[in-house]
Formats: C-alpha cells, sequence, structure tokens
C-alpha cells in the first residue's frame, strides 16, 4: 500500500513537467510544421560506393574440389579448395613437395634424378644372432623374498 502511495504522489508530481515539455518560443506559436520536404530535380543518381573486401569466398560447384600450386613467402604451397559437403568451400594449404597440378587436378611429381639408388639394401642396422628367448616359470605359487631392513637409511636433512 504504502508502494502505491508513493507511486501515485511521484507520477502525480511529474505529469505537470511532461506536460509544459514543449514551450512556445517568442510571442506567438510557429506556424506549419518542423519538417521541410526538399527535393532535387537536378541533381545525379548516387553512386554506388566499392568496398576493397580482404577475403573473396571462392566459388566451387557442391561437391567438387580444385586445386593449385601457389607461391606463398618464396615457398611453394599446394591451395586445395573443396566443396564436398556443399556450403562455403574450405581452403586447405600444404607444403607443395612431391606434388604437382595438370589444370585443377592434383598429380604427384616423377621421381627426381638425384643419384639414390632406390633399388640398394643398407646395413644400418646391425643383424644380431637372436638373443634366447626367456621363458616364464608357472610351477607353482613361490615364497616372497623376506624384506631385508638392514641396509635401509634414516634421511633426516
Amino acid at each position: 500500500m504504502r508502494n502505491l502511495v508513493l507511486t501515485s504522489i511521484l507520477l502525480a508530481a511529474a505529469a505537470p513537467a511532461h506536460a509544459s515539455s514543449i514551450e512556445v518560443v517568442g510571442p506567438q506559436a510557429a506556424k506549419g510544421n518542423s519538417i521541410i520536404v526538399m527535393s532535387c530535380a537536378n541533381c545525379p543518381a548516387p553512386q554506388e560506393v566499392q568496398v576493397k573486401r580482404s577475403y573473396v569466398v571462392p566459388h566451387v560447384a557442391g561437391g567438387k574440389q580444385s586445386a593449385e600450386i601457389v607461391e606463398v613467402n618464396g615457398e611453394k604451397k599446394l591451395k586445395r579448395t573443396e566443396a564436398w559437403m556443399g556450403g562455403s568451400p574450405v581452403v586447405f594449404m600444404s607444403k607443395a613437395e612431391g606434388w604437382a597440378t595438370d589444370g585443377s587436378v592434383v598429380t604427384a611429381a616423377g621421381p627426381q634424378e638425384d643419384g639414390i639408388d632406390a633399388q640398394a639394401t643398407t646395413a644400418a642396422v646391425p643383424v644380431a644372432a637372436p638373443a634366447p628367448a626367456a621363458t616364464a616359470g608357472m610351477t607353482g605359487r613361490s615364497e616372497p623374498k623376506p624384506l631385508d631392513v638392514t641396509t635401509f637409511d634414516l634421511r633426516l636433512k
């Protein structure tokens, strides 16, 4: 009840302030509206502002991919753009070592002549005689070794 009385007193005090918020300045009230309508028959048409975007979404048909070799900071990279699941295409960047492009199809690059004999065998890992196999004895339950506490030292520091 107390809140209702206080609220009604505040509303009654604010009503005259709200009613007199628009006052006439000068000897008589202004005639007409405060909004002016202007037209420009000779004005040129507005021009669209070209916004330069930093990223342009690549266009790839749904369920397809495109691949190309690009150079980024002096290093060749394989740029693969795919839209397998629809939606916006996804761009993958990876090292381009061993890859070549035939149009938009990625192919494995041919072997390079570097003087390495791929048919040669190596002896980098020494072949030793096989070690004898260790067998676990399961002859039965054995007694555990007793704990030798004579060699234990108590460290106080």
